[in-house]
């Protein structure tokens, strides 16, 4: 398919990012990239420049909002979605102030993150 988006997926959970990579799969999406840190994720949006981005929060080195912020300095309108376990108020006002489109807690369904992804128009 020539119009395929990708996807960058930071997450330091090898589980959760096989999940998501099988997810976001099924939803037509080619996988740019699976990154475990901040620092990791920056470096990789500024080569790859994919169509979204999954970002979880905790990781080590560089957290998720910090490397939203960096992302953000880059490309204002890059879909994000946060997917973290840590869902704190103050974090997910933090992560709206960055753009990110939808928040997803851990655990989640396929369908958390499908309806996340209509979110940002991509599917």
């Amino acid at each position: 398919m020539a119009n395929t988006r990708s996807v960058l997926i930071a997450e330091d959970s090898e589980f959760i990012s096989d999940i998501l990579q099988d997810i976001f799969r099924e939803m037509g999406f080619k996988i740019a990239g699976v990154v475990t840190s901040g620092e990791e994720v920056v470096r990789m949006y500024e080569r790859m420049k994919p169509d979204l981005i999954s970002m979880d929060i905790l990781m080590p080195g560089m957290d998720g909002l910090t490397a939203m912020e960096k992302i953000r300095e880059m490309d204002e309108g890059i879909p994000i979605i946060v997917i973290s376990a840590l869902m704190q108020n103050r974090l997910k006002a933090r992560a709206k102030e960055l753009g990110a489109v939808d928040f997803i807690e851990k655990p989640f369904n396929i369908e958390d993150v499908e309806a996340a992804v209509e979110k940002t128009g991509l599917l």
